[in-house]
Order: C-alpha cells, then structure tokens, then sequence
C-alpha cells in the first residue's frame, strides 16, 4: 500500500513483495522481530553458493532493506536489524558489458533493417525507425510501446519526445530530444496507425507496432 502511494509501479511491486516473500520463507521469519542481518547474510551466502549475480544478490536486498526501513519508520520495529548490510558492487561481477552501437554498426543496421520483410506486426522501416528512436532518446521499451506517455512534439524547436512521469522509472517527466530525419519520418508513420493499436497490440491482442496516432 505505500508503495502504491508513492505511485510505484505494480511490475515492481510485485519483484519486491516476491523478493521479500522468498527470503522470509529461506530464513524463517515468524514475526518481524525474527529478522537479523545474520539469517539474511546466510541467505544471500546461499545465492552466491547458487551462482546468482551481484545485480540479482542486491535486488534481493534492496527489497528486504526497503521492507525494515518502512517498518522501522512506522515505528513496528526500534531499529532498523539490517542497516549494516549492503549490496555487492555489480562492477566487480557484470554478466552484460552495455555499450552504445558504433557508427559503423548503425549504419549497417539501418541499411540492412530497412530491406527486411515484415515481422512482429512491422516492416523492416518501421523496425528502424522504431531502433532509432530507442537509440536516440534511451527511452525504455515499454516507455516507447505505451500509447499515451511517449509524446512526439516534432514542430518544437529543438524536437523531442516526451516520456510522463507515469512511465518513467525514477518517476520523473522526461524529455528526450531527436534528430530531424527521425522527427520527419515519426508523423508518416503515427498517421498510418490504426487507433485500435495500444501498447504494442492490435485489438486482436496480437503484437503489433508500438507506435501509433496520438
């Protein structure tokens, strides 16, 4: 519930009730005074023991750590048992190295993208626009598919899209600019979309185009 409040999403709502949930089962946990830094460090000993990554160890705390500090500011506990832990550095462990597509590789993309049949419910142009508009702006997946929080102003000077704060993960507006080839391309291809087309499915329910007239 005061999550909800905050407006976090239920996607991580639940992975964190999930997350909880799971180390108080490993652990033991009857009641809230049960809980010590000790039992979690040997739960998270056991994740390490089962090859779990730093980034999946520390979501695993995070979520627990969130839990005892709401407890502890609510006054349910006295003190917060877990504020000595912390969450391994996932630099020391990383499973996927991210970097930005070269130059060279974007343009081989976009050549070879643009000649492609149609898949997913979108042609190979579409595909491309749709890459480079992820490319350019960092927006999510899910933040570029939904209907109403991805926003093209593309007669504002400079052009941009506009992320809402509904959709964004640290909650905050974002407005995220794009080149003129992509903004000349965007209007084409919104106005062609069907209105029945939300978050990436037809009405069928079927995948399609994640983009569409606004």
């Amino acid at each position: 519930t005061a999550l909800l409040a905050k407006g976090t999403g239920m996607n991580h709502i639940d992975n964190t009730e999930s997350k909880v949930l799971a180390i108080i089962k490993a652990t033991n946990f009857y009641v809230i005074a049960d809980i010590s830094a000790d039992k979690v460090n040997r739960f998270v000993a056991q994740l390490k023991d089962e090859g779990r990554s730093p980034r999946t160890i520390g979501a695993y705390l995070q979520a627990i750590k969130g839990f005892t500090r709401w407890l502890t500011r609510h006054g349910k506990l006295s003190f917060d048992p877990l504020i000595t832990l912390s969450k391994p550095s996932t630099e020391t462990d990383r499973r996927i190295v991210r970097r930005y597509l070269s130059h060279e590789e974007w343009q081989w993309l976009d050549a070879v993208t643009r000649k492609r049949e149609e898949r997913f419910g979108m042609t190979g142009i579409e595909r491309t626009m749709f890459y480079s508009l992820a490319i350019q702006t960092g927006l999510r997946s899910g933040e570029i598919r939904s209907p109403t929080r991805g926003k093209p102003h593309l007669t504002s000077h400079p052009l941009f899209v506009m992320a809402d704060a509904g959709a964004t993960k640290n909650k905050r507006a974002a407005r995220q600019y794009i080149q003129p080839e992509l903004a000349r391309e965007l209007p084409l291809h919104v106005g062609r979309k069907l209105t029945g087309y939300v978050a990436g499915r037809s009405r069928s329910g079927s995948a399609g185009n994640p983009l569409r007239r606004r």
